[in-house]
């Protein structure tokens, strides 16, 4: 037999090269047969892993879509609290009242715009949920159906999102916010008018401080110092003068006043006087009154407010003989009485004259002389009146020390009774301001409350692709059927974090975008919602921009303020601050293929066992049992009421109602693009994937 096919060292025989050419031939052909069937099948394979990153691709959309929605709603809800905020800053301010009313009334129409945005995206949103297997099933049969008609192969298939459904959409309601805010702005009247009112005490306090410092050591005409340094002949330091009354306060005509009087009593020489009797009297009262001025203004006193004003508390001087009956002069036991005649007289000393000539009978008062039962002196004549004499001169008439400081007392009280108001008032503010930052950061923690979009295929979309029956042409040496079988491909996808995205960028720009400028009302509504993309980016950065946008938009605002509003702001913008307003936890998705096992085993559903059983008859190549997939179709549908949110071939997932509210020209909606007649091309899709696989 060897020497039928080999001869000897020559080489093959006829008969064995014949042999051989035959074997390669049939090795070559059945190579090409399996290379055919290998490639039919890897391609439905392709098609499939394509379908299910293109379902994905739907889910990683109604995120994003889910997260701007969020941003828009911490956004608007920033707005709000910073509107009211910027308002209650101004109603600090006095005149800046039709600022902050503006701005209150802007705020309440934000907080009306936040609330209807809210429930139209919590509306949208669940709708886009049920809509979204829908979606899915439509992407991937659009994907294979373009497969098919680039590859000339006849193929069908859908994807199903898994679970099925979504977690329903709840979204902060806003009436923590809209409790917060209404707290605010309660008390914006009451700040404004209180304000006014601190304003007029301000500005009494300075009138008074002025009229206080003229009557003390004013310039151009006679004054305490004036008059202390003619009468008493005070000078140096004992009689300072100031050159404005920003530089004085009333300690200094206070000091000035007591040693004027001091002076003034020893200066005075009483009995000692060298003149007639009623000449002594009349020095002897001036005696008395120096030293009951000196004892009175020495009660006065002056304190400090909490914003470092000097306060005096002054005491008046009687200024006539009617005022004398009010002081200790008129009832003080300091005068000899004799007895003249029978009858007790009072005498201004005991060298008068009349009381030399009587016997001592003790001391009396002015008020026993009045009361009628102790007559008056006839040679000094000595009386209430006569003590009433000296300060009714000097306080009626210019030439006086008392004229000087009865006009520096009025101007004390009148700056006493200023500031205790002015004291009051700030108090009061100060009390208001707290109860503000307290509402500001209950309203901020409301915020806090996020939207986590939990969708149907949140674990993942699985496609399933089955390729018709495809005849095979006839090959030489190889024996094998005319055509091959339907064959079925399952594919997996999941959403994976793209390290290399900023979301938070993304949504930022997608979030501006529905705002042109151009499409804003003018104003101070333009003011503020110019400033909406820059409240966006504390959905990104948290605590740090929405701090920031505050102080932005405060400073947006035209107004002037004062210590007390500046103090607003800071405690406002430390407010925001101390919420701890953390960033979103924001990612950029992207499908990527996974082994269907991690997706199927995590969702319990039917429709996950139906789909797990389709991909073990896929690996053991049942062809024949395929029909088991129309229970997967079965799964898919579009609810009736979704049809609600489609218009010309978009989803709508919420409103923001700009023109409604009065911010712009009009409302913008937030959409999410589907395929023209996502209800037909569902069918179709159904159709043509239960008839293959049927």
């Amino acid at each position: 037999m060897r020497d039928l096919f080999i001869k000897g060292e020559d080489g093959f025989t006829t008969v064995g090269s014949a042999v051989a050419i035959l074997l390669v031939c049939a090795l070559l052909f059945m190579s090409v047969r399996a290379f055919q069937v290998q490639s039919r099948a890897g391609q439905v394979q392709y098609v499939a892993d394509a379908a299910a990153l293109s379902a994905d691709n739907a889910v990683a959309v109604y995120v994003t879509t889910g997260q701007v929605v969020d941003a828009m709603l911490l956004s608007f809800s920033l707005l709000t609290l910073t509107t009211y905020a910027v308002s209650a800053v101004a109603a600090f301010i006095p005149g800046a009242q039709g600022v902050s009313a503006k701005l209150a009334d802007a705020g309440s129409r934000l907080l009306g715009l936040r609330n209807d945005f809210a429930a139209s995206a919590e509306k949208g949103l669940n709708a886009a949920q049920k809509a979204l297997p829908a979606i899915c099933a439509v992407r991937a049969a659009s994907c294979v159906k373009a497969n098919a008609q680039t590859s000339g192969l006849e193929y069908a298939g859908i994807a199903i999102p898994l679970p099925l459904e979504g977690k329903e959409v709840k979204l902060a309601s806003g009436e923590e916010l809209g409790n917060s805010v209404e707290a605010i702005a309660a008390l914006e009247d009451e700040i404004a008018e209180k304000s006014e009112e601190l304003q007029e005490a301000e500005r009494q306090c300075e009138e008074a401080q002025l009229a206080g410092w003229q009557a003390d050591c004013g310039p151009g005409g006679m004054s305490m110092r004036e008059r202390a340094g003619h009468l008493a002949g005070l000078s140096g330091s004992d009689n300072p003068a100031y050159s404005s009354p920003e530089t004085w306060d009333f300690s200094v005509g206070l000091e000035r006043a007591k040693v004027y009087y001091r002076e003034r009593y020893y200066q005075e020489d009483g009995a000692g006087y060298d003149g007639y009797p009623d000449e002594v009297a009349e020095s002897i009262a001036r005696e008395k009154f120096y030293g009951y001025a000196w004892d009175t203004v020495a009660e006065g006193f002056v304190t400090t407010s909490s914003t470092g004003k000097t306060v005096p508390h002054l005491e008046k001087l009687a200024r006539n003989t009617d005022g004398i009956r009010e002081t200790y002069l008129y009832t003080e036991q300091a005068y000899p009485v004799s007895v003249n005649d029978g009858e007790l007289r009072l005498h201004a000393w005991e060298g008068c004259p009349g009381y030399q000539e009587g016997s001592a009978a003790g001391y009396g008062s002015c008020s026993d002389a009045e009361s009628g039962w102790i007559a008056l002196c006839p040679e000094c004549e000595f009386s209430v009146r006569t003590l009433g004499r000296v300060p009714a001169a000097s306080t009626s008439i210019d030439n006086g020390f008392e004229y000087y400081y009865r006009a520096f007392v009025e101007a004390g009280d009148a700056y006493e009774e200023a500031a205790e108001r002015e004291e009051q008032l700030r108090e009061e503010l100060e009390k208001d301001r707290e109860e503000i930052v307290g509402a500001l950061k209950k309203g901020l923690e409301s915020c806090s409350k996020r939207y986590d979009p939990q969708p149907p295929g949140r674990y993942g979309c699985v496609s399933v692709v089955i390729a018709g029956s495809e005849s095979l042409q006839p090959l030489p040496f190889v024996q094998s059927q005319d055509s091959l079988p339907a064959r079925v491909a399952i594919s997996g996808a999941t959403l994976a974090a793209d390290p290399a995205g900023d979301q938070g960028n993304v949504i930022t720009e997608i979030g501006q975008g529905f705002i042109p400028p151009e499409s804003l009302g003018g104003g101070l509504s333009k003011t503020i919602i110019g400033g909406w993309g820059s409240a966006l980016q504390a959905y990104a950065n948290g605590v740090s921009d929405a701090s920031d946008f505050f102080h932005t938009t405060l400073k947006a605002i035209p107004l002037v303020g004062n210590d007390l509003s500046e103090k607003a702001s800071k405690s406002f913008e430390d407010a925001i601050k101390s919420t701890g307003l953390k960033p979103a936890k924001l990612q950029t998705y992207r499908p990527v293929l996974v082994n269907t096992s991690h997706i199927l085993e995590r969702d319990g559903s039917d429709a996950a066992k139906n789909l797990l059983k389709m991909k073990h008859l896929a690996q053991a190549e049942s062809a024949a049992e395929v029909g088991d997939l129309k229970v997967m179709a079965d799964e898919l549908s579009l609810p009736s009421e979704v049809g609600d949110f489609l218009s010309g071939g978009e989803l709508v997932v919420a409103t923001i109602p700009l023109k409604q509210y009065g911010f712009g020209l009009e409302d913008v909606k937030v959409t999410i693009k589907l395929s023209p007649d996502l209800q037909k091309q569902l069918s179709e899709a159904v159709v043509q994937f239960t008839k293959l696989g049927g």
